[in-house]
């Protein structure tokens, strides 16, 4: 009887040391894979819309969604990625095959903007009259003519400043096997060409698409674990506290324009459609089902 005892404990034991095996070489055994279907999403300036790229076979393009759900309808078909929205509510700019283009919410009047190749990563000023965009280096298109500018300076996801003035970099320097590194906000004058840090800091992860809320005091990111799901970051710069406001994926954050709220992919497997959570990470729910 004890020697039967003896045996079914041991093999509740075995049992037991498989699946805890089982689960740690899932979470440690290379990357983890993602869904990215709706991303890269921008909200229109009044808050009633959400633009975003879907990435669905046979569904590619630039699509709009009431920020309730309801109402979604294609754009424009085909490669445009990036989008930003005119202050007027009246127009979106994208990338499409290395060039910036703009768009009536009608789908109506569409308008090559820039002649550089490689152009990406359009932001729309506050008072209309410029859009920021990569191309190697930074650049600033003024719209009232047509001068594409070169700001001389290699930083990343342009956003602009509350101010109107200045735009907001991500400056990546990446360690000795090119993840993670050190990562800089930087605050550019296009017109003075000054830059200076708000904030920096190292990281084993990569940190990317980063934008700055309406008041000028936080910054969201996307940071991606060699081995986990990529998560939505926020620092607030005046203490330079960086918490996660997503554990189960997100990726390509941006901010409501009252930034009270963020839309954001959720990368979690099954999923990579588009959710809004409040500016602490509270209250998420789903706005689009792949």
């Amino acid at each position: 009887m004890k020697a039967k005892i003896l045996l079914f404990v041991c093999c509740i034991f075995l049992v037991l040391v498989y699946l805890g095996c089982e689960s740690s070489t899932d979470i440690a055994d290379g990357p983890v894979a993602e869904e990215r279907v709706h991303v890269r999403a921008a909200w229109s300036p009044d808050g009633q819309t959400i633009a975003f790229l879907d990435l669905t076979a046979g569904k590619l393009g630039l699509y709009l969604v009431d920020t309730s759900g309801a109402n979604l309808r294609l754009l424009y078909p085909g490669d445009a990625i990036g989008v930003t929205w005119s202050p007027d509510n009246e127009w979106v700019a994208f990338s499409s095959l290395g060039n910036l283009y703009k768009i009536r919410v009608n789908g109506e009047g569409k308008t090559q903007l820039t002649t550089i190749p490689g152009s990406i990563r359009p932001a729309w000023s506050q008072d209309g009259q410029r859009i920021a965009f990569l191309s190697g280096t930074t650049f600033v298109l003024n719209l009232q003519n047509n001068l594409e500018e070169d700001m001389q300076f290699a930083g990343n996801y342009p956003s602009w400043h509350p101010n109107g003035v200045d735009l907001v970099v991500m400056e990546i320097l990446r360690d000795a096997v090119g993840i993670g590194g050190l990562y800089r906000f930087r605050m550019l004058n296009p017109g003075t060409r000054t830059v200076q840090t708000m904030h920096s800091f190292s990281s084993p992860e990569d940190c990317a698409f980063s934008s700055i809320n309406s008041a000028g005091t936080e910054i969201i990111y996307g940071a991606k674990p060699l081995n986990n799901y990529t998560q939505v970051w926020k620092v607030t710069l005046e203490t330079q506290q960086h918490v996660s406001l997503t554990d189960d994926g997100g990726d390509y954050p941006a901010w409501s324009p009252d930034g009270n709220k963020i839309v954001y992919t959720r990368t979690l497997l099954d999923d990579g459609g588009l959710w809004i959570m409040n500016a602490d990470g509270t209250g998420k729910r789903r706005l689009t089902s792949p």
